[in-house]
């Protein structure tokens, strides 16, 4: 029985300038946010969350956007999902499978320059990297002792990049962020059909050198155990083909925020 989610929300989006849409793509190597060094263990060296930007920048993330048809994330849409769902249903085990995807959150991020200047082409900000911290609802970081070698909190790289313009107007631009990797996954059992929170905190360097930390981002995700991950053994029995499952989603196989997986091998 597959359980489907229409949890997208719409909102009234602007953009008051030009920004690179190409969401970047992260990185698997994972880092110990906590641990000395971090700074350096992301690519593009993530600065400490509590620096005050020097370059007299600010920045928050918005929201995680919902994909278009062609599974497309810009920065000038109007759909965001409030609550996120991901499937465990077969990620958590040691077989490789065709959902074997891991939970990527596309934030609309939103900079802007606190004063004015008399820099008449603006900054470029190249978002670089993000902290990813894993909690319970009541905020408490969790912990992998079974694995001993994930850290949590965690460096990933990300890729994007806004010009700012020097009349202190906003930017906005899509981070994507592997939130939930598969080796964490694979731990999270214990929490299906409930709920964790996930805190994001994504950084930058301005093309001056100037590292930039925006403000950290909290956000729900409910776990769960086949609701979005369908067998194609399934579909043959109902008579139903993935179109008929997939409707006008994005076909990404994600298996998370209402969007089906169809695994083949079952």
């Amino acid at each position: 029985m597959l359980r489907m989610f229409s949890s997208a929300v719409v909102i009234t989006a602007w953009v008051t300038a030009g920004c690179d849409t190409d969401a970047g793509a992260t990185d698997a190597r994972f880092a110990d946010a906590s641990a000395p060094g971090a700074r350096d263990a992301a690519e593009g060296s993530a600065p400490d969350a509590t620096l005050v930007n020097s370059a007299g920048l600010s920045g928050s993330v918005l929201f995680n956007l919902v994909p278009d048809e062609q599974c497309r994330y810009e920065p000038d849409g109007n759909l965001f999902f409030p609550l996120g769902f991901y499937d465990l249903e077969r990620r958590a085990d040691d077989a490789e499978h065709s959902c074997d995807v891991p939970y990527v959150l596309h934030l609309l991020a939103e900079a802007r320059r606190k004063r004015q200047t008399s820099t008449p082409n603006g900054t470029v900000l190249e978002l670089h990297s993000a902290r990813v911290a894993l909690m319970t609802v009541e905020g408490e970081t969790l912990r992998f002792e079974a694995s001993g070698e994930l850290p949590n909190p965690f460096l990933v790289t990300t890729n994007n990049s806004l010009l700012l313009p020097s009349d202190g107007s906003s930017v906005r631009a899509v981070a994507a962020v592997e939130t939930i990797p598969l080796e964490y996954a694979s731990q999270l059992t214990s929490f299906v059909g409930e709920q964790i929170l996930v805190e994001v905190q994504l950084f930058g360097t301005t093309l001056d050198d100037e590292d930039v930390a925006l403000a950290p981002f909290t956000y729900p995700i409910e776990l769960c155990a086949g609701c979005m991950i369908i067998c194609s053994s399934e579909l043959a029995a109902d008579s139903l083909t993935p179109e008929d499952v997939l409707g006008t989603d994005c076909p990404d196989q994600a298996g998370a925020d209402g969007r089906i997986c169809i695994e083949p091998d079952c």
